[in-house]
């Protein structure tokens, strides 16, 4: 009995999760419409430009989209995952030194985009 109930438990909270997703996709895309979705290591990826002000190039952001399957992946380190999410989604590369995370895991990075 209690097996079952878990299971059931488990099928409403996978299905929970699916429409969580579906809405915060649409949320992100009418907030973002240049953003770019990218997977990175099976983990959907959220990275878009942002206006600093600064002339010091492009800044990109990254922001990884956590699915909340409780029979998922273990977690990876983000970091070198926000590298390759920001370089995927951008078509740029991270300049050295300038990747920095905040309190909420968003990724902020300069990037340098080749000429043409």
């Amino acid at each position: 009995m209690l097996n079952r109930l878990l299971l059931a438990a488990s099928v409403i909270a996978l299905a929970g999760c699916a429409q969580v997703s579906a809405e915060w996709n649409a949320l992100v895309e009418s907030l973002h419409p240049e953003r770019q979705i990218v997977a990175v290591n099976g983990r959907n990826w959220v990275v878009a430009p942002r206006e600093t002000g600064r002339d010091a190039g492009p800044t990109w952001v990254a922001v990884r989209q956590d699915d909340l399957d409780p029979f998922g992946r273990l977690g990876q380190p983000r970091t070198p995952e926000a590298v390759r999410a920001l370089e995927l989604g951008s078509g740029c590369r991270v300049v050295p030194g300038t990747l920095f995370q905040t309190p909420s895991a968003d990724f902020f990075a300069d990037m340098a985009c080749p000429a043409g």
